[in-house]
């Protein structure tokens, strides 16, 4: 697999870690009481630090191929799109469903080929 390959998986591990990041610092639930106004509350806020090593975990399935050798990335790509897609289809209730698109995308890298 050539270097761009590579930057391939270097993009969407980037992409995986905004994903992440966004899911942790912007405000994602809100909380209303009685005569008062509705209040944002981010995922840290809501369930504190415990919650950054589950955002943590697709941005380090998705570190492997870019941490691979040229000739094994193609293998390890295709482990860390299962491994993502088996982790976002048991989460699909709650944050799961925001890295679908991070397990596609490794799966259509690992298939690509030489241009």
């Amino acid at each position: 697999m050539n270097p761009r390959g590579r930057r391939w998986f270097l993009a969407l591990l980037l992409g995986t870690a905004a994903v992440s990041a966004a899911l942790l610092l912007l405000p994602l639930s809100a909380e209303q009481s009685t005569g008062r106004a509705a209040r944002s509350r981010t995922l840290l806020a809501g369930e504190g630090p415990a919650v950054i090593l589950p955002l943590a975990v697709p941005v380090l399935v998705c570190a492997v191929p870019v941490l691979a050798p040229a000739r094994r990335r193609r293998a390890a790509a295709l482990a860390s799109a299962a491994f993502l897609a088996a982790g976002a289809l048991l989460s699909v209730a709650s944050v799961g469903l925001f890295y679908v698109p991070s397990a596609v995308l490794l799966a259509v890298g690992a298939g690509r080929r030489k241009a």
